[in-house]
């Protein structure tokens, strides 16, 4: 008969403790990978991303606006729907997606640092920064830290839609630190929470880099995720064109209550900056001597911004205004919008819509100087209010549209 092998007790127990772990490795919950994430990394991970350091300047925020910090990362909008950061790519809203793109150089044995792209249907919205645990599945990544820009979607932090220092301070209190890291001379915000959670407002390009490496909620962070319809610009539709008998160009036209129109947005084209409002916001981008060439000017200066409309450029705008008065106080005098194909919605200047093509804007204004380059350009000198003005309208060869209206005072 032949004999049956016997298994020392010892190898019995070995291959059972093996075999559970094998389970117990499947059946774990990807979330328990991330639970002490935070204690793998210190500051350098934002200064590896963000490129500059701020070298211990920054102060750590109160107990309260700390608070307030790590709740508004846990609501942040793009184009409508909530996203709560720290969140694992499989939780993100209905339709959104996240990719890798390259690798960021962080030492850590246990975790992998991406730099990547948020998408929604395709489309990309965000730079994302994610976080992958060793044995994480690509879509068990966390996304840790996010760039938002105007240019790619419509956001906000918490209550923060903007980097307006007003609105921000409003949000957050004073910033951690406040320097130029992006554009020379233009001031961003840090703020710096007490658990390391990290929002950098970056004004000259109206963005906005938020960071949460406090994986501890993270499970429960997916419930705050959500959905919303990006409808904002629906229903609008083009301008109608200007037409009629050929005419000289009157620069009125952009000193009445339509000299400016954006989607349902209208106003003087010499409106003050105090009284713009509703869905137009200005990210504030540098201030300059008026015109240094003619010395009658020296008391003015022009301040530059980038134009918002529902949160997404729309083009620049300057305004000028005596060097000792606030930034509110000044006048717009000059409108860039962007061209058609690159804005969301249809606009005008001095009742010319973005829309209409140059060519038959030039068959109507007899004025109308068109340069080898394919720019058009006129002029003309009006009043209003019993003051005169001097308008000029230009388009460009690359569909952009420029209004300029100054009194002579100026």
């Amino acid at each position: 008969m032949k004999k049956l092998r016997i298994f020392p007790l010892f190898c019995v127990i070995a291959m059972f403790f093996s075999l559970s772990a094998c389970s117990l490795e499947k059946n774990i919950s990807p979330y328990s990978f991330y639970k002490n994430a935070a204690d793998n990394f210190d500051g350098d991970v934002v200064q590896t991303v963000l490129g500059k350091k701020l070298d211990g300047r920054a102060s750590v925020m109160s107990d309260e606006y700390s608070m307030k910090l790590r709740e508004a990362l846990h609501d942040i909008r793009v184009n409508n729907s909530r996203i709560a950061l720290p969140v694992m790519i499989c939780d993100l809203p209905e339709g959104f997606s996240a990719q890798t793109v390259s690798e960021v150089p962080l030492d850590s044995k246990n975790f992998t640092f991406f730099e990547g792209d948020l998408l929604f249907g395709g489309e990309k919205l965000a730079i994302v920064y994610i976080l992958r645990e060793k044995r994480a599945e690509e879509t068990q990544g966390v996304i840790v830290g996010a760039l938002l820009s105007s240019a790619d979607c419509k956001w906000s932090v918490g209550g923060a839609d903007s980097c307006g220092i007003d609105k921000l301070r409003d949000n957050f209190g004073e910033p951690s630190a406040s320097e130029a890291l992006v554009s020379d001379g233009i001031p961003d915000h840090a703020y710096v929470a007490d658990n390391g959670d990290f929002a950098l407002f970056i004004s000259s390009v109206s963005s906005v880099m938020a960071f949460s490496l406090d994986c501890s909620l993270l499970e429960s962070n997916k419930t705050l995720c959500e959905y919303a319809p990006y409808d904002d610009f629906d229903g609008f539709s083009d301008l109608a064109p200007v037409s009629g008998e050929p005419r000289d160009f009157d620069g009125a036209m952009a000193l009445g209550e339509n000299g400016i129109v954006i989607g349902d947005f209208s106003c003087p084209a010499d409106i003050m900056v105090s009284e713009l409002g509703g869905d137009i916001g200005l990210a504030y981008y540098g201030t300059e001597p008026y015109d240094e060439s003619d010395e009658s000017m020296a008391e003015y200066v022009s301040d530059t911004y980038i134009l918002l409309y529902k949160g997404r450029y729309f083009g620049i705008v300057q305004s000028y205004r005596k060097e000792e008065q606030p930034l509110s106080e000044a006048r717009m005098y000059l409108w860039s919008v962007y061209s058609r194909e690159d804005i969301f919605c249809d606009a005008s200047l001095a009742g010319i819509p973005v829309s209409q093509d140059i060519d038959s804007i030039e068959a109507v204004f007899s004025n109308a100087d068109r340069r080898d380059n394919g720019d058009m350009g006129m002029y003309s000198v009006c009043k209003a209010d019993g003051s005169d003005y001097f308008a000029v309208y230009i388009r460009n060869a690359d569909g952009r549209s420029t209004l300029i209206i100054q009194p002579y005072f100026i």
